[in-house]
Protein backbone atom coordinates (compact mmCIF):
# COMPACT_ATOMS: atom_id res chain seq x y z
CA UNK A 1 0.00 0.00 0.00
CA UNK A 2 1.76 3.21 -1.10
CA UNK A 3 2.02 5.96 1.48
CA UNK A 4 3.60 9.39 1.77
CA UNK A 5 6.42 10.36 4.07
CA UNK A 6 4.07 11.55 6.83
CA UNK A 7 2.48 8.14 7.45
CA UNK A 8 0.79 7.87 10.86
CA UNK A 9 -2.22 5.91 12.01
CA UNK A 10 -4.05 4.85 15.14
CA UNK A 11 -7.14 2.84 16.05
CA UNK A 12 -9.22 2.12 19.13
CA UNK A 13 -10.32 -1.49 19.64
CA UNK A 14 -12.41 -1.60 22.81
CA UNK A 15 -10.06 -0.62 25.64
CA UNK A 16 -7.03 -1.01 23.37
CA UNK A 17 -5.30 1.65 21.28
CA UNK A 18 -2.82 0.80 18.55
CA UNK A 19 -0.53 3.51 17.15
CA UNK A 20 1.97 3.32 14.30
CA UNK A 21 4.10 6.43 13.75
CA UNK A 22 5.81 5.56 10.47
CA UNK A 23 5.49 2.94 7.78
CA UNK A 24 7.56 -0.07 8.73
CA UNK A 25 7.84 0.99 12.38
CA UNK A 26 6.74 -1.31 15.16
CA UNK A 27 3.17 -0.55 16.29
CA UNK A 28 2.60 0.48 19.88
CA UNK A 29 -0.30 -1.00 21.85
CA UNK A 30 -1.83 0.48 25.00
CA UNK A 31 -4.54 -0.80 27.35
CA UNK A 32 -6.46 2.41 28.00
CA UNK A 33 -8.42 0.73 30.80
CA UNK A 34 -5.26 0.56 32.94
CA UNK A 35 -2.93 3.01 31.16
CA UNK A 36 -4.87 6.11 30.08
CA UNK A 37 -1.64 8.11 29.71
CA UNK A 38 -0.20 5.56 27.24
CA UNK A 39 3.03 5.04 29.17
CA UNK A 40 3.33 1.23 28.89
CA UNK A 41 3.57 -0.21 25.38
CA UNK A 42 2.32 -3.82 25.64
CA UNK A 43 2.62 -4.73 21.94
CA UNK A 44 5.28 -7.37 22.69
CA UNK A 45 2.92 -9.02 25.18
CA UNK A 46 -0.06 -9.09 22.77
CA UNK A 47 1.21 -9.86 19.25
CA UNK A 48 -2.15 -11.50 18.49
CA UNK A 49 -4.01 -8.25 19.10
CA UNK A 50 -1.41 -6.17 17.25
CA UNK A 51 -1.81 -8.44 14.22
CA UNK A 52 -5.62 -8.34 14.39
CA UNK A 53 -5.90 -4.54 14.70
CA UNK A 54 -3.18 -3.91 12.10
CA UNK A 55 -4.98 -6.19 9.62
CA UNK A 56 -8.25 -4.36 10.30
CA UNK A 57 -6.60 -0.96 9.75
CA UNK A 58 -5.04 -2.20 6.50
CA UNK A 59 -8.44 -3.42 5.28
CA UNK A 60 -10.13 -0.09 6.06
CA UNK A 61 -7.57 2.21 4.46
CA UNK A 62 -8.37 3.98 1.20
CA UNK A 63 -6.14 6.60 -0.39
CA UNK A 64 -8.15 9.77 -1.12
CA UNK A 65 -8.32 10.62 -4.82
CA UNK A 66 -6.77 14.05 -4.09
CA UNK A 67 -3.49 12.48 -2.92
CA UNK A 68 -0.68 12.45 -3.62
CA UNK A 69 -0.71 16.12 -4.52
CA UNK A 70 1.84 16.88 -7.20
CA UNK A 71 3.33 20.09 -8.58
CA UNK A 72 1.95 22.27 -5.81
CA UNK A 73 3.78 25.53 -5.27
CA UNK A 74 3.23 27.41 -2.02
CA UNK A 75 4.02 31.07 -1.72
CA UNK A 76 3.83 32.64 1.73
CA UNK A 77 3.88 36.09 0.08
CA UNK A 78 0.23 35.89 -0.93
CA UNK A 79 -0.76 35.28 2.72
CA UNK A 80 1.34 38.05 4.27
CA UNK A 81 -0.23 41.50 4.55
Amino acid sequence: MPRGKSFQRAARWGDWKLIQFSEGSQPELYDLNTDIEEQHNVAADRPDLVEKVTAWMDSQHEDPPEFPVQNVQHSAAKYVR
